[in-house]
């Protein structure tokens, strides 16, 4: 329970989880949804990545890959917030 950024760790939970299983729709949501287990932990919304967003995310994944997770975690927390507000744009 001492998770200092639960967003952060979401972030590396996915990037690592998604390195070991083929980049296929199944696995895609498996991938979120043990991530989001932080969030949800701290008392966040789940990670949430519309279609129209989900080629970007997929773009910063790339860059947290080579050590920088500011962009993805950007991704992760739009997502959470139109989630959690309802907003479909």
């Amino acid at each position: 329970k001492n998770m200092t950024n639960p967003l952060a760790v979401a972030s590396w939970l996915h990037l690592v989880l998604s390195s070991c299983h083929p980049f296929d729709v199944s696995s895609y949501y498996l991938t979120r949804l043990v991530a989001s287990i932080p969030l949800l932990l701290a008392g966040y919304p789940h990670i949430h990545i519309s279609l129209d967003q989900r080629s970007v995310c997929l773009q910063t994944i790339t860059e947290a890959y080579n050590g920088d997770h500011a962009l993805f975690m950007q991704c992760i927390f739009h997502g959470m917030k139109k989630q959690s507000t309802g907003s479909k744009s």
